[in-house]
């Protein structure tokens, strides 16, 4: 397994075990001593602390802390990308885009990320296109973060104003990469 889906893995594994954790309290595990100096556990933990993850993962660091909004309806993908960009940039959540317009006019951000298939009445294209509308916020970078992976899709989001695509489920190192790109231009 590469180091990337090991990565994804392990962390997917992090967010089901919080999950467990906060609606049952405890987790007890009881396994064999690991022999690799990369993976520190306990027997009994509130959140499983892994080395592997943050530790020997590619330097993303940006010059200065950027702010990036993320719309995502999943909470445990919202608990994913944290991750993923903690320490690297201010990440905030929202799990609808009605309020779309107030959200963003509210704190300038560097970056937009939208899921597209979002519940209520403004789906993820709907609030691209008024952000694209607004003279404000036609200058800020949008990733569509999608399940949607058919042929024809990306060019779709392309065409209603994002600014690129990357398909759920993603790599790390993909999203940084492409998030990179953007905050560093």
């Amino acid at each position: 397994m590469e180091e990337a889906q090991l990565s994804t893995a392990c962390i997917l594994c992090l967010l089901i075990f919080k999950n467990f954790i906060q609606r049952r309290g405890r987790l007890t595990i009881n396994a064999p001593k690991i022999k690799t100096p990369d993976l520190f556990y306990k027997k009994t933990f509130d959140f499983l602390l892994l080395d592997y993850i943050f530790g020997k993962t590619k330097n993303y660091a940006m010059p200065d802390i950027k702010k990036i909004l993320y719309i995502e309806d999943n909470l445990d993908s919202q608990e994913l990308v944290k991750l993923y960009f903690r320490g690297l940039a201010e990440l905030e959540c929202y799990d609808r885009a009605e309020q779309i317009l107030d959200i963003v006019a509210e704190k300038k951000y560097d970056l937009i990320l939208m899921d597209i298939n979002l519940p209520g009445k403004i789906d993820g294209v709907d609030a691209v296109k008024i952000l694209r509308r607004d003279e404000r916020f036609k200058k800020i970078p949008i990733i569509a973060v999608t399940a949607y992976a058919m042929l024809g899709d990306r060019e779709r989001f392309i065409e209603v104003g994002c600014d690129d695509y990357i398909s759920k489920p993603f790599f790390k190192s993909a999203l940084l990469d492409k998030a990179r790109r953007f905050l560093q231009s």
